[in-house]
């Protein structure tokens, strides 16, 4: 072809081309939003891929560009150092030569995308996603451009729109990319297991991450995975994503540890305020009545169970205190070996209580109670009075019994000291399963026996007539299990506690889902509570991943009977423990997709992770109030500065569980109802719980607003992505400090739950799981990162303090549960790193 023919018609052809683009730019590029400042004319909004829309105006004139860079507030950032410039600031260098005929095919959607974005980076763009800011900060030639936000007088000015001027090249170039992005797109979902997920190649961070192909491969399969960290804390984790500038994926797991800490404290103030004071006040002037009492009866039956009533007050007073009341010749020796074996918590058998089967090691303090020497003793104490048997089935033991309550009764501040025990109790824990004195005073104070003297009720006649009217009280829902007849004939044995343990549904499950006479199942599982309540997640785990019918064939039938006896709602709003589970139970209960709905949120995995953090929650729950709950067992005998851009916005997204953040609300009310009934609720609690709601209302507000597929202000962003330094400050507060004491440091508890013989079904949470997510915030797909507990459940000798259960995941920790498998990646740790952006 004729050269001089064909250079016009090349010139022509891009002409054709060039206006084509500009055309297609004009046609598809938004048009300038109703608020906010006004951009100059001609200007349109361009998708730059990242969820920011850019503000473009075409202009072969750089002029208007090169007057802002000249503005004296620019100039100097860039070019005279100063004490607002980074340490690592690198002075800029001229723009470096652009390639608008390099290669394009084969390029991946992500390379794309950044090249794209290199048109406005080179034309001044500051770019306000942190990711963004980041890649193109890395390179020597960036300048960013922005309004003041005051005059050199100090007075604010209005905020500004500087648009980027592309010029026709550029435009073509630019809708060039977006051509081949728009194909690429096209497969940006695909089913993975018969659920559609996000191709993590179109992830927009995906760069700033150390993805091992492990961890790819999950992420492809389920847009989620867990990877194991050694971080003690929760929000430790969100502090090192904010300075990574890592999206924060906002978990409910963070707000069910800071449910725990509250309750915590909770406990810690009603207990010093309102429990520790009466039963040092029962147990001084129980054993001052009783040996009152011995004084004064003159039947030796009566004076024998009088001065045991004196002994028995004596050990509770000693480990209470330190300091024993006085306790009757005969029983001092006894008395004093209880108090012993109380102590330290590791023999079997009482001789004081007649009981050969009684197990010290439950007395061992633990939980929140290691604190200090008070709670230690407190823990010992209360739980003694919980666990000590009085057999009722021989006229010695019951009138024993009698004497005890006998001497309760006979002082008006002991009295009303129980009755306010039982009620704080009843409002934080739930009523008495067992018979407990409360029982029998209500019987001793009816006709019949009111007014009576011990020497009286001693008659044979009386205790004849008493025996059966107190063993019709109690409701003993929680039994337990023996493994031969001769072992559950001893269980069986009817007695009285003094404070009796607390009736929860958990324990009524955990009990009769074990099957120890065969040793079938001799241990239950965590996932039985939530199967019972139909959490469909943990009856598939145990049906078809344990296969535990295989072991006990009758398994699948005695789980239905549970599920239709709990399937009517229960009473939730009974105690803080109810409420709590119900909370817990929120966390799996189905919801209809929206438009805004993650894609992993649909799936079965999605449901084990949230199994995952119930099951975590469940274990803090049952830690935080192991004391009062009766437990089933079986037995045989850093931020910017001033100057220069403003900082990129770090992206955030709230786990989107509405059921949960409502039932936490709830649960929240609750229990400020509950401290005023108590008359407990003090300042710094309604504090607290204000803080805490209000907290969780903003991110029911901003859950809302993702499920609505809404954009998300810069604000709440910018909130969200501090959400770890408000839940350490919070947490403070809660421990009333203004740093994590060291028993505080690690966030791993555990609490047993079921005991066999001596040994002990743990529940436990150990160090943060790190969850990494893909999911779209704002319009731009990432890698988003969250912490979320790690449940452990095993079978431990002994019973477990925090302490030691903490030193045992350092050194051998156990496995974690094999249904978890599939979600978790061991990854050493999360790394960032930064790559000169193409050219």
């Amino acid at each position: 072809m004729n050269r001089k023919l064909s250079l016009p018609l090349v010139g022509l052809a891009v002409l054709l081309l060039l206006g084509a683009g500009y055309l297609f730019w004009r046609r598809h590029a938004a048009t300038s939003p109703a608020a906010g400042p006004v951009a100059p004319a001609g200007t349109t909004l361009h998708d730059n891929g990242f969820g920011e829309q850019v503000p473009v105006v075409l202009t072969d004139d750089k002029t208007a560009l090169a007057k802002v860079y000249a503005r004296p507030y620019i100039k100097e950032y860039f070019e005279v150092p100063s004490e607002y410039t980074p340490e690592n600031f690198v002075k800029r260098k001229p723009l470096p030569a652009f390639d608008y005929h390099q290669n394009l095919a084969g390029k991946p959607y992500l390379e794309l995308v950044l090249l794209r974005n290199t048109l406005y980076a080179r034309n001044g763009y500051c770019f306000m996603n942190a990711t963004l800011r980041r890649y193109f900060d890395a390179t020597n030639w960036y300048k960013p451009v922005w309004s003041a936000e005051a005059d050199t007088a100090g007075n604010p000015l209005p905020a500004e729109v500087i648009p980027v001027p592309l010029n026709r090249q550029e435009v073509a170039f630019e809708q060039k990319i977006k051509g081949l992005e728009a194909k690429l797109l096209l497969n940006r979902v695909a089913k993975q297991g018969g659920y559609p997920m996000i191709n993590p190649d179109f992830v927009t961070n995906q760069d700033e991450f150390t993805l091992p192909a492990a961890l790819r491969a999950v992420l492809a399969r389920n847009n989620f995975a867990l990877v194991p960290t050694k971080e003690e804390q929760l929000f430790y984790l969100y502090d090192k994503g904010e300075y990574a500038f890592t999206p924060a994926f906002v978990t409910t797991d963070l707000f069910l540890q800071l449910l725990h800490k509250y309750l915590n404290g909770i406990l810690e103030d009603v207990e010093e305020v309102r429990l520790l004071p009466v039963v040092t006040t029962m147990l001084r002037q129980g054993n001052a009545q009783a040996r009152t009492l011995a004084q004064q009866c003159q039947q030796p039956e009566a004076r024998d169970a009088a001065e045991w009533a004196a002994a028995y007050y004596a050990v509770g007073q000693s480990l209470l205190t330190g300091q024993s009341g006085p306790v009757p010749p005969t029983y001092a020796a006894d008395a004093a070996l209880e108090i012993t074996n109380a102590t330290e918590a590791d023999a079997k058998g009482s001789l004081l209580l007649k009981d050969s089967l009684y197990q010290y090691q439950a007395l061992k303090p633990r939980g929140m109670y290691t604190r200090n020497d008070t709670t230690k003793r407190y823990f010992r104490t209360v739980k003694w009075l919980n666990t000590a048997p009085v057999f009722l089935d021989t006229d010695a033991g019951l009138l024993r019994a009698v004497a005890l309550a006998k001497a309760l009764a006979g002082n008006k501040a002991a009295t009303q000291g129980f009755q306010n025990f039982t009620h704080v109790l009843d409002v934080l824990v739930g009523d008495e399963d067992n018979r407990s004195l409360t029982n029998l005073l209500q019987l001793l104070a009816s006709p019949g026996y009111a007014g009576k003297t011990l020497d009286e009720l001693a008659a044979p006649a009386v205790l004849a007539r008493l025996r059966p009217a107190l063993l019709a009280t109690g409701a003993d829902r929680v039994r337990a299990k023996g493994i031969t007849a001769h072992a559950q004939e001893a269980l069986d044995r009817p007695t009285l506690l003094f404070t009796a343990g607390r009736y929860t549904f958990d324990a009524e499950i955990l009990s009769r889902l074990t099957e120890v006479r065969n040793q079938k199942r001799t241990f239950p599982k965590g996932l039985d509570v939530f199967a019972t309540f139909g959490t469909r997640a943990a009856q598939d785990v145990l049906l078809n991943h344990y296969h535990e019918a295989a072991q006990w064939p009758a398994f699948p039938d005695t789980l239905r009977q549970l599920q239709k006896q709990f399937a009517a709602v229960p009473a939730w709003d009974r105690n803080l423990y109810t409420k709590t589970l119900q909370t817990l139970l929120s966390l799996n209960k189905p919801t209809p997709p929206t438009a805004g709905t993650p894609l992993f949120a649909a799936t079965p995995a999605w449901q084990k992770r949230n199994l995952s953090t119930a099951l975590g929650g469940w274990a803090e729950l049952k830690h935080d109030l192991l004391l009062y709950t009766e437990q089933p067992q079986a037995a045989e005998m850093g931020g910017p500065g001033e100057g220069g851009p403003p900082p990129p916005v770090i992206l955030a997204y709230v786990e989107p569980n509405l059921p949960f953040w409502d039932a936490a609300l709830s649960l929240l009310a609750f229990q400020d109802q509950s401290l005023t009934r108590l008359k407990a609720n003090t300042p710094h609690l309604s504090g607290l719980n204000k803080e805490l709601r209000e907290q969780i209302e903003t991110m029911r507000r901003i859950a809302q607003q993702e499920l609505r597929h809404e954009k998300v202000s810069e604000g709440d962003m910018i909130g969200l992505s501090q959400i770890g330094g408000w839940a350490e400050n919070l947490t403070f507060s809660i421990l009333k400090t203004d740093r994590l004491p060291e028993r505080e440091r690690h966030l791993g508890v555990t609490a047993d739950v079921y005991a066999y013989n001596a040994d002990v079904l743990e529940e436990a949470v150990g160090a943060a799981d790190a969850l990494y997510t893909v999911v779209d915030i704002n319009g731009t797909t990432v890698v988003a990162v969250g912490p979320v507990f790690s449940y452990y459940e095993f079978q431990s000798p002994s019973r477990l303090t925090d302490e030691e259960w903490q030193a045992k995941l350092k050194t051998a920790p156990p496995a974690r549960p094999t249904w978890l498998r599939e979600l978790i990646v061991p990854v050493p740790k999360l790394n960032t790193k930064e790559r000169e952006p193409s050219l």
